[in-house]
């Protein structure tokens, strides 16, 4: 993700929002570590710093002594009482909310079993937890939905999921916009997950990433040359319909090598190939995955990267994800915060 600021003031959300990211994500936490991440003059920063404190945005905590000659630099972070983001997470099972700060601190969550039979009783489920999250905060920002694919980025739409009660064709994000009168930002659950990660997890530092979902309908999440991949037409990447089996979704630690070996034989083989194609730096494995123990994530690296070098091409790192099973839920606020960090919005 690009980091250069631009001295301009044509740019200047794009600087404002650059120097949130990198104290929220805490690559800097004093004016002169953004001097020199960024590449923006000192009053620049200054200047920067000095708006977000008055708009409550970031506030300066302590000051930290050193034996450098001149003045001490006075350390920034988020301010925990400053805008706040929603974030909705629509899985399979479950619809979850989060309010969180910019540092992704999460304030409340409200979690319910989806019993739903179509869409309006879908949207009636999303607006019960919603008004829950924004009715005490007066400071909501944005709002971010993470869903069960596939959905159209560009309509903020669920398609057609696989086993999700029947439930397709739902507009998700025009509804949300027009009841709250706030940006409304959606995207896959595993491309919002890799979002997470690439901000604040397991991801960062990374250009080019391929995120695994494993679980009963396995899904991925793409970032090429440090940005998250959407085509044209605003749909997300897809795997394959991919299915692990149960002891493997659900008890791996019961598996020898063999039969973990066996199991995860076609996950193993779609994700060489993926990233493959995709030339990935890093495997991320999130969801279902996260279960596995350390020994299986080495057999299964192995495994890609045996397949990857069978093809002449380049192996790959693999970790699971950092953030763990909430990182579909976190990445649905992130969502939005994204927009904000890359410029996009403004909080002014």
């Amino acid at each position: 993700m690009d980091r250069a600021g631009r001295n301009s003031g044509d740019n200047r959300r794009s600087n404002r929002g650059l120097c949130i990211r990198l104290i929220s994500t805490g690559r800097c936490s004093t004016r002169s570590e953004m001097v020199r991440e960024t590449g923006l003059s000192k009053m620049t920063i200054s200047n920067i710093v000095g708006e977000l404190m008055e708009q409550g945005i970031l506030e300066e905590t302590e000051m930290l002594y050193n034996d450098i000659p001149g003045r001490n630099p006075v350390k920034l972070r988020i301010n925990p009482e400053g805008p706040k983001f929603a974030g909705v997470y629509i899985s399979r099972g479950r619809c979850e909310g989060i309010l969180c700060d910019l540092s992704l601190s999460i304030h409340e969550r409200i979690s319910e079993d989806i019993r739903c039979q179509d869409g309006t009783e879908l949207m009636d489920l999303i607006f019960s937890i919603l008004d829950r999250l924004l009715g005490s905060e007066g400071k909501v920002s944005g709002i971010g939905i993470a869903s069960v694919g596939p959905v159209n980025v560009v309509t903020g739409r669920l398609l057609d999921p696989r086993f999700f009660h029947g439930i397709s064709g739902v507009d998700i994000k025009g509804p949300i916009e027009k009841r709250y009168g706030l940006p409304v930002y959606m995207n896959n659950d595993d491309q919002s997950a890799l979002l997470a990660e690439a901000l604040f997890g397991n991801a960062r530092g990374f250009k080019d990433v391929l995120y695994i979902g494993a679980g009963p309908d396995t899904g991925c999440g793409v970032i090429t040359n440090g940005k998250l991949f959407t085509s044209r037409r605003g749909l997300c990447p897809q795997i394959g319909r991919l299915r692990l089996t149960d002891r493997l979704n659900e008890h791996p630690e019961e598996l020898d090598d063999n039969d973990f070996l066996k199991d995860a034989d076609e996950l193993c083989e779609a994700v060489s190939i993926a990233a493959g194609v995709l030339g990935s730096e890093l495997i991320l494995l999130g969801e279902n995955a996260v279960l596995w123990n350390d020994h299986q994530i080495g057999l299964f690296k192995d495994g890609v990267n045996l397949k990857l070098r069978g093809k002449g091409l380049s192996g790959a790192d693999m970790k699971k994800a950092g953030l763990g099973f909430d990182a579909p839920l976190i990445g649905s606020a992130c969502n939005a915060v994204a927009d904000l960090f890359s410029g996009s919005m403004d909080l002014a």
